[in-house]
Order: C-alpha cells, then structure tokens, then sequence
C-alpha cells in the first residue's frame, strides 16, 4: 500500500521556510533594548549597559535614567556582584548594625560579605561594624572582592612569582598599594578584571562611574564564560 506523502510535504516545507528565515529559538532570541534617556553621551558603553541592565546585574536609578557618570555604592556593587556570580548567603553571615533584614541591599550585602576580606586593604585597623551601602565603592574594594570571586569559583589562579613583579614593577603607583592589597590589585591587573590606566597606575582608591561598572561587569562577564542570567 502506498502512503501519502502529504505528512511529510508539510514537514518538509517547514523545515524548509524555518531555515530560510533564519528561525531563533525562544531562548535565543534578542533580550528588549531597556529605554534610557540620559546615555547618548556614552556611546561606546551603550552596549554594555544594556546587556547588564537586561540581565539585573545593574538597575536603572528610576524609569528611563541610568546616571551614567554616578559612582556606583558600595550597596549596589554587592548586588551586581551578587547577581552576576549568583552567590548564596554563606552558613555563617556577616552581620553589620546599618543593615537591617528588611533592607534591599540584606540578602546581597550577607552573600557578598565574605569575598569583601576588608582586612588587606588596612592591615591592623579596628574594622568597622557598619557597611555603609550608600558610600561609593573603589577600584581597590572592587579588585579584592572580585579576584576573591573567581577564585573561588575556579576562574583563575594565583600569579606566579614572576608574573607579579612584572606587574609591581610596571605600576608608577605600586609603592602605594597596600602591602597585603598587592597581589589582588596585580592579579586584577594582569587578568583584565579592572585594567590599568594607559599610564599603567591602578589608582586604587578612585570610585568607578556606573558606565564605567557596566563595561567592566560585561568584560569580566564575556571574559571568564560567566552564565547569563535572566531577570529576577
């Protein structure tokens, strides 16, 4: 007995006309462009900004507004990091008197706070029982929290001996740095995770702009393979 072709025709016609319009999956498919109106001056970060925004990793200010050249809190830096490396409250938290459970910032600051080693940016200082959310972040309080992340998660390892007097020793700023600071600051250096300046200091006590955290969580996101996260 002869079976009709008609069943496989269609099949075929689909599997043709998908390929030819070039069908992307639901899960492929392009994440919505968030409306701002205050970045046409940051066309070279645009893009960034977009792709953290899209995913959560960083928030609009308010509906439309980004603020661009705003230096990012130490608050919202431990969201960002909370959110891109999808860190969990650790079995024994932090607890700091400005921080109350029902604050936004409770459940990133507890996830983040280990990562944070506040001791090695001030080796022997009586460390503060307070967090200080709305204080802006440095570029030194970013590289020692972020290297502790990779680390952990197995993104990278410890320069060698001779690797980090290269670095040192190529930083007009390294006789600053703290003592115990040096090795995150040169391994932040070395693996791209927060660059030098085209003059090679680290300034490590500079606060980083929004546009600037943007660019820097999208590279360190492309860079080490880190997963794209979906909205909260």
């Amino acid at each position: 007995m002869n079976r009709s072709p008609s069943l496989f025709v269609v099949i075929s016609l689909i599997v043709g006309i998908t390929f030819q319009i070039g069908f992307v999956p639901p899960t492929c498919a392009q994440k919505k462009q968030v409306t701002l109106t205050d970045i046409a001056d940051h066309p070279a970060e645009s893009p960034a900004i977009q792709r953290v925004l899209q995913q959560g990793i960083m928030q609009p200010v308010s509906p439309g507004i980004f603020k661009p050249e705003s230096n990012i809190t130490r608050g919202d830096f431990a969201v960002m990091m909370q959110r891109m490396f999808a860190l969990s409250a650790p079995k024994v938290a932090t607890r700091f008197s400005d921080l109350e459970t029902n604050s936004a910032y409770f459940a990133a600051v507890t996830a983040v706070a280990p990562y944070f080693n506040r001791q090695v940016l001030c080796v022997g200082c009586l460390l503060p029982t307070t967090f200080q959310p709305g204080r802006e972040i440095t570029r030194a309080e970013m590289a020692v929290t972020m290297i502790n992340i990779l680390i952990s998660q197995k993104k990278i390892s410890p320069l060698s001996g001779n690797d980090y007097r290269t670095v040192v020793g190529a930083a007009p700023d390294a006789k600053n740095w703290p003592a115990a600071a040096s090795f995150y600051f040169a391994l932040a250096i070395k693996q791209n995770v927060l660059p030098a300046a085209a003059d090679k200091t680290f300034s490590p006590w500079v606060p980083v702009t929004r546009a600037q955290g943007a660019v820097l969580m999208d590279g360190v996101q492309k860079q080490f393979s880190i997963p794209q996260r979906s909205l909260p």
